[in-house]
């Protein structure tokens, strides 16, 4: 986690596959360490601008939370959120749009209006709109957003 966090992300990925690896042998595919780990090695994909591979990690990881936690937590929410950050990297807005509205609606209902992951949903639904060229409703997405991390 720390090489990824420092941009290091060949390093990152050598702890995260072998951990992957091991998750799989001793958890199997359907537990949500296995899923962390796909996701963790998806947004790293992402930052290494190989967002074909960042797609196929985070979708795993968002198909095995799925049916491990259930479609309304957190973990579920945060892999939407993941998806739709990656089609926007390709310029798939609105599939971007898309999965960002689905993590909005479940941390509403999960975490409620001002939680942090929630304003990171408002923010990534307001870059979405304006790189759409939409800045009206961008404005209105990030000033949520920016409303929810002044109260918190």
């Amino acid at each position: 986690y720390m090489s990824d966090y420092l941009c290091d992300y060949s390093r990152a990925l050598s702890i995260y596959e072998p951990a992957l690896e091991y998750s799989l042998k001793h958890y199997g595919e359907m537990h949500n360490i296995t899923a962390t780990l796909y996701n963790n090695i998806g947004m790293v994909y992402k930052a290494l601008e190989n967002h074909t591979e960042a797609l196929e990690y985070n979708i795993k990881a968002l198909e095995i939370r799925k049916k491990v936690c259930g479609e309304e937590h957190i973990d579920t929410a945060k892999s939407y959120n993941n998806i739709g950050s990656v089609y926007k990297a390709l310029g798939n807005y609105l599939e971007a749009l898309e999965y960002n509205f689905k993590a909005l609606e479940i941390q509403q209902k999960v975490c409620g209006e001002e939680h942090k992951d929630t304003a990171v949903s408002y923010n990534n639904i307001g870059l979405v709109y304006k790189a759409l060229g939409n800045y009206s409703e961008a404005l209105t997405y990030l000033h949520k957003s920016l409303e929810i991390h002044k109260k918190i």
